[in-house]
């Protein structure tokens, strides 16, 4: 049988976010989504996306995510990863 126990399951979850749709994107734009860690808790990370066409920022956003257990329940960054995410942000 092939289980993952419930103890070491973790997912994000999306916890607060602020959206700006300033333009219009077309069926065909092909996009990118731009995202920057702004900060890093002990249980959430603090991010800001945007989607620009050219030069033309056509959204935004301010996302809180927090790491959950199966049971969605909060539960800490472990350190290798916050230690990951910290020099990442710096190298970026």
């Amino acid at each position: 049988m092939n289980w993952v126990h419930p103890a070491v399951i973790r997912m994000l979850s999306v916890r607060h976010t602020v959206v700006d749709f300033l333009k219009l994107a077309h069926i065909d734009d092909v996009l990118e989504v731009h995202t920057r860690m702004t900060g890093l808790g002990v249980v959430h990370m603090s991010l800001d996306q945007r989607i620009p066409r050219g030069e033309t920022r056509l959204f935004t956003a301010r996302v809180t995510v927090i790491l959950v257990n199966a049971r969605v329940k909060p539960v800490r960054i472990p350190a290798t990863i916050s230690t990951v995410l910290a020099v990442l942000d710096h190298v970026a």
